[in-house]
């Protein structure tokens, strides 16, 4: 028993260091060991950054990196300011991961803020000011985000500072028509 357990876990060690990877799947059959499936895992493309390589990149901006998770979905949590102001962005990756997604949560809206159709008009009008950013209404917590999507592709951290740079500043500039004190 102890030499097929020894056996079992040579192969899943052979199978990661060769670039495959391991799933185990246990038997229906009384107490035999796990079978071991190779399965190829496909390398990231190049500038193509999974969870892990996302997580680092903020680290190595100089960011102190809060993590969550809602679902499957891991966010990572950074503070930037710009024109006085304090900004918490989240950052994700689609389900494909082919994206990554920024979104600044911008104001806590009451019901009575979010039925005034001249100010939410307003945001809507913006978004094509302020594109590729966009204004999102979470409609459960009446949270105002700006949203910005950018490819997983060709990914670097300057790049990826680029991208916290100009949605910091289009959430500064557009602060007269999202602060919810001003409504």
């Amino acid at each position: 028993m102890f030499r097929s357990k020894m056996l079992a876990a040579a192969i899943v060690s052979l199978g990661l260091l060769s670039g495959l990877r391991a799933e185990t799947k246990p038997e229906e059959t009384n107490n035999n060991p796990p079978v071991v499936v190779k399965t190829e895992t496909k390398p990231l493309a190049p500038g193509v950054v999974d969870n892990a390589k996302l997580k680092e990149m903020l680290e190595t901006l100089g960011y102190d990196v809060r993590e969550s998770k809602s679902g499957s979905t891991t966010y990572y949590w950074i503070q930037k300011s710009a024109d006085g102001l304090d900004f918490s962005l989240a950052f994700s990756l689609g389900g494909t991961q082919e994206k990554i997604f920024t979104h600044v949560t911008l104001a806590n809206f009451t019901d009575k803020q979010l039925a005034k159709s001249d100010r939410m008009v307003k945001l809507l009008n913006l978004n094509d000011m302020i594109g590729p950013c966009y204004f999102l209404i979470n409609p459960k917590t009446k949270q105002l985000y700006l949203t910005r999507v950018c490819e997983n592709r060709g990914m670097t951290p300057r790049i990826l500072k680029d991208h916290i740079g100009s949605i910091v500043d289009r959430a500064a500039e557009t602060k007269e028509h999202w602060m919810a004190s001003k409504w």
